[in-house]
């Protein structure tokens, strides 16, 4: 009878801690935690000094690093560099961009933290008259769908972070570049271009609130190059929306690759 060949185990993965900026870390350099990561490592997962954990940052930098102390109220919990894994982008290669009416409570933080899970690179919550939530660029809702975006980041393995800002309407409409963009209403609109879904352009959504867009809305998106996109069903609630562009954007894109840790991350890409 054959032997069959054992492969080996797998290394157990490190639990993963975020890091505002990373900078060039080397072996021997002590980073600190801020307050939130450290309550994390010390009391809910209960690390002890000596434990070995990743550290990844906003640009994709990747550490594995030592526990060298534990952080109090007024002292950070403090880490020493091991090995240093360069930038490792586990995101899509393809840049997605959502332009999103936010929808009321819940439904806008289970929006972002599915964006982030897919790989979205950016969310615009936009403001809309027909709008049932607004937020602005300082909200305290900002900051707390921010710190769910890196809760996904932890758990999914992503080592850049989906990035969030709130505009209004015509402002978003200005400053948006990428190379498709769906307007996706359901009145005289067509299903998605093959070639937008293969191509590794960027690619960015619009997705109006519950009420719909304004005439005059519509309008003004197609003045500027906006083209009305059919997702499927006539009538889709907007974050269900969000996410079957997002996911039709992101199927047929490649993940990220390492790149050495001597390259600088502001470099890769546009």
């Amino acid at each position: 009878m054959a032997r069959t060949r054992e492969h080996p185990p797998e290394p157990a993965r490190l639990d993963r801690f975020h890091h505002p900026d990373l900078g060039d870390p080397r072996p021997g350099v002590s980073i600190g935690l801020g307050e939130e990561e450290g309550r994390h490592l010390s009391i809910v997962l209960r690390h002890r000094r000596g434990d070995r954990v990743e550290v990844f940052d906003s640009l994709g930098r990747v550490v594995i690093a030592r526990v060298e102390s534990l952080g109090s109220k007024r002292e950070s919990t403090v880490l020493v560099v091991e090995q240093v894994g360069g930038i490792l982008d586990r995101t899509p290669r393809r840049r997605v961009r959502l332009a999103v009416a936010p929808p009321k409570g819940e439904r806008l933080e289970w929006l972002i933290e599915k964006s982030a899970e897919l790989g979205v690179e950016h969310v615009t919550l936009i403001h809309c008259r027909r709008g049932v939530a607004s937020l602005e660029g300082g909200s305290p809702k900002l900051d707390k769908l921010r710190r769910k975006v890196i809760e996904v980041a932890k758990q999914c393995r992503r080592n850049r972070l989906m990035t969030i800002d709130a505009l209004d309407f015509r402002t978003y409409l200005a400053q948006e570049t990428a190379a498709w963009r769906w307007l996706c209403h359901p009145d005289d609109a067509q299903p998605p271009e093959p070639e937008a879904l293969s191509d590794p352009q960027p690619l960015a959504a619009l997705i109006g609130p519950e009420g719909g867009f304004e005439s005059d809305e519509l309008a003004e998106a197609r003045a500027w190059g906006w083209r009305p996109t059919r997702l499927g069903s006539p009538i889709l609630r907007v974050e269900t929306a969000a996410l079957v562009a997002a996911a039709l954007a992101l199927a047929a894109s490649p993940p990220g690759e390492h790149v050495p840790s001597t390259a600088n991350p502001d470099q890769q890409g546009d």
